[in-house]
């Protein structure tokens, strides 16, 4: 599907990669991504160790003073539809030291360019440039849906999470990018409760609420245009919102139900004195078969796609201990102040967050419903 293309500073001088596949895409970004790192003249400061804490089961805080005060000024934004400015910061003007490869699909003249974040939020942090030849600005395209579900899908990495910040939603940049981010922790916004809205539209009903699309591998064509859907809505309303995809648990009717019954069959076969030893292996054949009885669940990896319509920003970013952009408000928080990272409890965490939930949620709820 992909044909890679590494810059010829790196080792492997020149060289294309053609029919990659999900082992040699993660070693390849990696390795290039610490030899990248290990370079003296390219990072802002470098992300080795990073203290990081979960407060009440729920939120991840990861502590990155260095962030807060040396990274690059944001661009000043204040509309959603704020065209691409060529003469401002973009990613055609990024050294090629910052570069990892390209990305070439077939029977396409567009360039996928993945780069480092020179700031980044930890390691391995990723920034994917759509189409960077196009000089897109900071909009969400069908196509770049399209392209960072397959990336996530080549991937085949729990711990591989993508993010969008859409203009006046603390992107700082208007040229079209996703950046990618490794977590080892399962984010809660993965197995948090979906409600059933219409047909592939779910919501997860949190401080801020977000709308929730099921993807996998099968069901990938028809998802991004649901997704498009409501992206575009969004801006024509100029409502700004933040992007998460990330493995989760299935949300489509039947799956959650299924497959907990049966583990619950386990533990059963426990309190059984006579013949317990026999009937555990019975048992746990029942649960492989659960998959099966959903369609959409047999064998596939289950994406969830996060999108969060959230109060505007205008202006320049003001960092504080942090901002809320799409890690945040799917749980994780890099704290820039290392004086309040220890103390930052629950409550702390919602009520910021519960500052960008927009106050007519109900009513745009009721307006994407019936785009479906």
């Amino acid at each position: 599907m992909f044909t890679i293309k590494i810059p010829s500073y790196c080792s492997e001088s020149a060289q294309k990669i053609t029919n990659i596949d999900s082992d040699r895409f993660k070693q390849l970004l990696k390795t290039k991504w610490d030899e990248i790192h290990d370079q003296p003249d390219v990072f802002r400061y470098k992300v080795n160790k990073m203290r990081e804490i979960i407060v009440d089961n729920r939120y991840i805080l990861l502590l990155n003073p260095d962030r807060g005060f040396k990274r690059r000024e944001p661009e000043f934004i204040d509309s959603i539809h704020k065209p691409y400015n060529p003469d401002e910061f973009n990613f055609n003007k990024t050294s090629t030291k910052e570069h990892l490869f390209t990305m070439h699909e077939n029977n396409s003249t567009d360039t996928h360019l993945l780069l480092v974040n020179v700031s980044p939020i930890s390691r391995y942090h990723t920034l994917l440039c759509p189409s960077v030849n196009k000089c897109l600005p900071q909009v969400v395209t069908e196509d770049s849906i399209r392209l960072v579900l397959d990336v996530k899908f080549l991937a085949q990495d729990r711990d591989l999470k993508i993010g969008f910040n859409s203009l006046c939603a603390f992107a700082s940049v208007n040229h079209l990018h996703y950046h990618l981010m490794y977590e080892q922790n399962t984010l809660h916004v993965a197995t948090d409760k979906c409600t059933h809205i219409k047909g592939p539209l779910y919501l997860i009903n949190n401080i801020v609420p977000a709308f929730c699309f099921q993807v996998t591998k099968e069901t990938k064509t028809k998802a991004v245009k649901h997704i498009f859907k409501l992206a575009e809505y969004l801006v024509s309303k100029s409502i700004g919102h933040n992007i998460l995809v990330t493995d989760g648990e299935p949300m489509v009717l039947g799956c959650n139900n299924v497959v907990p019954e049966c583990k619950n069959m386990v533990p059963r076969c426990n309190d059984m004195v006579t013949g317990c030893q026999n009937a555990i292996p019975d048992c746990k054949e029942v649960v492989p078969r659960c998959n099966d009885m959903v369609p959409e669940c047999q064998d596939s990896e289950v994406v969830r796609v996060l999108v969060t319509p959230r109060l505007s920003t205008a202006g320049v970013k003001m960092l504080t201990s942090f901002n809320v952009a799409v890690l945040e408000l799917s749980g994780w928080f890099p704290v820039y102040d290392a004086e309040y990272f220890d103390t930052f409890s629950a409550a702390d965490l919602e009520k910021e967050l519960s500052k960008w939930k927009l106050p007519n949620f109900d009513e745009l709820c009721d307006e994407v419903k019936s785009l479906y």
